[in-house]
């Protein structure tokens, strides 16, 4: 099913109301755009397969991933194209529940985010897994990168995201619990041979 409600008036198109439902889940929003200022803002709710609508829109970014309930994705922004350079902004959050990565069953993805085209800025990340749980928090701004990670789950889950040579050296590890693993690191860009960083891991038997 869909929906559309639109108003044009004053050079302004408004997009009131947008619904749309399929039989796995629904998607909500609204958006204005003005002819004459070339600003527009938006607002979404989604539940619907994002994997299932990347994948047939020709942009398998989640072809890695396996989800077994819809993801909740909300969000804002603004937008203003009066410059050669457009300039958007948006705000976010994400919400996944029973999904794998590859073959890594992992119970819960939830964080809050934001992007204005030079920063990109990730909160509150919280990942579960059934060994336990990692929280992290990001920022990639021009001239400053900073990461911090806080993790109890068993590190060799971390093989399904890292490098192949990372991959083998968590496997030369055993642990009876999950370690407490706590790390933070800083520098001038995304580039990690300019990082600097300090953590520390905590074992129990």
């Amino acid at each position: 099913n869909l929906s559309v409600a639109a108003e044009w008036a004053n050079e302004t198109l408004q997009i009131k109301q947008c619904a749309w439902t399929d039989n796995t889940g629904n998607f909500a929003g609204r958006a204005s755009w003005n002819v004459r200022t070339k600003a527009a803002d938006f607002q979404s709710h989604s539940t619907l397969d994002a994997k299932r609508l990347l994948d047939a829109a020709g942009f398998p970014l989640l072809a890695d991933v396996t989800l077994n309930s819809p993801p909740l994705l909300e969000l804002s922004g603004s937008a203003d194209f009066a410059t050669d350079k457009p300039k958007i902004s948006m705000i976010g959050r994400i919400d996944v529940e029973h999904f794998s990565y590859k073959t890594v069953p992992l119970l819960k993805l939830t964080a809050d985010f934001s992007w204005d085209g030079e920063r990109t800025m990730i909160r509150e990340l919280r990942l579960r897994h059934e060994s336990g749980e990692l929280r992290g928090a990001l920022l990639d701004a021009p001239d400053d990168f900073r990461l911090n990670v806080e993790s109890a789950i068993d590190p060799i889950v971390f093989r399904a995201f890292a490098s192949p040579e990372l991959g083998r050296f968590l496997a030369e590890w055993e642990w009876s619990r999950p370690p407490a693993i706590r790390l933070a690191i800083r520098g001038p860009g995304r580039n990690p041979e300019t990082w600097l960083g300090d953590g520390s891991i905590t074992t129990q038997r």
